[in-house]
């Protein structure tokens, strides 16, 4: 940012920290000229290019019996508990697709 800012003095920026849901609200109400987030459904109204990609991956204890299973089914991840970011998220989205 410092670099694009000595660069281009004349342009105004402000970040917002905003869910990806929230973002595109802003982009669509023209409060704000560019969004970056986690969005499944964009729609037909905006331009999307995905910059970056992560795999999801799970994260357990050492010892937790999940740790040393080569690669667990949802079935066997289903089992325990979850700890998810809140609903209004777009991880939501897809653990309703799976679970």
């Amino acid at each position: 940012m410092q670099q694009f800012r000595q660069r281009y003095q004349g342009v105004r920026i402000r970040l917002h920290n905003v869910t990806g849901r929230d973002g595109l609200a802003h982009l669509r109400a023209d409060e704000v000229d560019v969004a970056i987030g986690s969005m499944l459904d964009v729609g037909d109204d905006v331009h999307y290019v995905p910059l970056f990609h992560y795999e999801t991956v799970l994260i357990t204890a050492l010892d937790h019996e999940l740790a040393t299973t080569a690669n667990p089914t949802f079935e066997q991840i289903g089992t325990h508990g979850l700890i998810l970011p809140p609903w209004h998220l777009a991880t939501w989205g897809i653990v309703g697709l799976v679970f």
